[in-house]
């Protein structure tokens, strides 16, 4: 297990819910657990995601405190209508206060149907995780299969 992981989400809950309550921060729990160690296979889902160069995605994650962050540029981005570098500029000045005053700054009103727009993950696996994801369910379905089974001749 990588239990590295999950004291650095613990950490992370921690650390917002002394600071600042954000209602975003259960999208990005999700999706820092989605990364985990595998940033390459995130960098190909962004892309995949929002359309864009992998190149573009990495200048922008290498712009970010975390990865998971690149991902609520994009969207804000697109949500907004506004550039990446726009919305990184507004991120830079307001991190520290939130995703929700950052979404706020760029015209997204608290309650608004862009702002609970923004709070859906609508990252799309196209990585080796999405692979590895089938293969799990099929494996699990071949398991509840023969668990049925089993039970019906009891």
């Amino acid at each position: 297990m990588d239990y590295d992981r999950y004291i650095f989400v613990a950490i992370f809950l921690i650390i917002t819910s002394l600071s600042y309550v954000d209602e975003l921060t259960d999208l990005l729990v999700n999706l820092y657990m989605q990364i985990g160690n595998d940033k390459q296979s995130f960098q190909a889902d962004l892309s995949a995601t929002f359309g864009i160069d992998e190149t573009k995605v990495n200048t922008i994650i290498g712009k970010v405190d975390k990865p998971a962050d690149a991902y609520m540029i994009l969207r804000l981005s697109e949500i907004t209508k506004k550039q990446p570098d726009e919305v990184l500029l507004v991120y830079k000045m307001h991190k520290n206060k939130g995703w929700g005053v950052v979404a706020q700054e760029l015209g997204i009103k608290p309650g608004s149907k862009e702002f609970h727009e923004l709070k859906e993950n609508k990252l799309k696996k196209h990585g080796k995780n999405e692979h590895n994801n089938e293969k799990h369910d099929k494996h699990e379905k071949k398991e509840h299969g023969k668990k049925g089974k089993g039970k019906d001749r009891d």
